[in-house]
């Protein structure tokens, strides 16, 4: 594969959606339809982002990748029987989001789910917007059990104020929820596996409420300290540009780009990029060509693609799958020195 790939991201319905995606983002919404996420890099069969640019237009991103194999996923990030192994998505949180756990790879396991640990960066916030970070200081499963069988869920539900550039570390078993007002970038596993605890009374259209999943969630949850949040992390600085690691583990690294003039970077054939503009206009150069930038827009860079060139005064950020060694070395830190990580 011998240039990037834009694409098209799968828009989801959501009872605590709007139109922020719109807004903020140019997203081509549907005009007055509540939507909560724009998957903007999925190969999950429940929204496939697709290529929109160039000789595969149209087709799914999985599709292509699976043409060309470990070339375009890389040699260390390919996983056998995934397409793609992370996802990444824009959430709108106009209500609150339900309250809900993901299980690690064990509880997955014995449940038959898919395990997803994830992180947010919150890309815009009202001016008091809080969200649910994990269970109340103290609180331990048989109380969080206690809890949720005497309707008090609310009561043990640790709430942190947010503002935009905020980063959090939401592992697997971490209890969390997105308050209202809030729209965030999300970098996770490749999973859709949601076990809710509480949905705020919510009802469906219909009248019924959305399902619960409260065995599961008692068999996934973690409690404890919450990892910590925060607004950046060590930097590399290049005359151009600024290269910041905002959060890491085995699963997926996340960088966020402040390119002033031009950022020079360059694939090596172990991992594949996912590419996603905040603000400015720029463009995107490597051997074979370029290509235009804008903001909303997320850009796949293939493992084999050599040499790029982010050209412009933008804002972004760079999700992968990474070498937390490679990582480490790159930014000059200690063994335990990698930001919101699960190592």
């Amino acid at each position: 594969m011998n240039r990037p790939l834009k694409v098209a991201a799968s828009l989801k319905a959501a009872p605590w959606g709007g139109q922020a995606l719109r807004e903020k983002l140019n997203k081509p919404l549907p005009e007055g339809e509540k939507i909560g996420e724009s998957w903007e890099l999925s190969t999950l069969e429940q929204g496939p982002s697709r290529v929109s640019e160039g000789e595969f237009t149209g087709m799914r991103l999985g599709t292509v990748l699976t043409r060309f194999g470990k070339k375009a996923v890389g040699s260390e990030a390919a996983q056998k029987g995934v397409e793609l192994p992370l996802l990444v998505k824009f959430l709108d949180a106009q209500g609150k989001l339900s309250v809900q756990v993901h299980p690690d790879e064990a509880a997955a396991r014995a449940l038959g789910g898919a395990a997803k640990t994830e992180a947010w960066y919150v890309v815009d916030c009202k001016p008091d917007a809080q969200l649910v970070y994990g269970l109340k200081p103290g609180t331990g499963a048989e109380d969080f059990r206690r809890a949720i069988e005497r309707g008090q869920v609310q009561d043990v539900l640790e709430w942190i104020p947010v503002k935009p550039g905020d980063v959090l570390f939401v592992p697997a078993g971490l209890v969390h929820a997105l308050g209202e007002g809030i729209l965030v970038y999300e970098i996770q596993q490749s999973s859709d596996t949601v076990y809710r605890v509480y949905d705020w009374d919510r009802k469906n259209p219909d009248g019924s409420t959305r399902e619960l999943h409260i065995s599961q969630a008692l068999q996934s949850v973690k409690t404890g300290a919450a990892p910590r949040v925060g607004a950046g992390g060590p930097t590399l600085q290049t005359e151009g540009a600024t290269r910041t690691l905002l959060a890491a583990c085995k699963a997926f690294a996340l960088e966020k780009l402040e390119v002033e003039s031009a950022l020079e970077m360059e694939t090596d054939g172990t991992r594949f990029y996912a590419l996603t503009l905040l603000e400015g206009t720029g463009k995107l150069c490597f051997e074979e060509g370029e290509m235009d930038l804008e903001v909303g827009e997320t850009v796949y860079i293939p493992a084999d693609l050599g040499a790029y060139t982010i050209k412009g005064k933008v804002n972004g950020l760079l999700g992968y799958v990474p070498s937390l060694d490679r990582l480490r070395a790159a930014f000059g830190l200690q063994a335990d020195q990698v930001p919101g990580m699960e190592v």
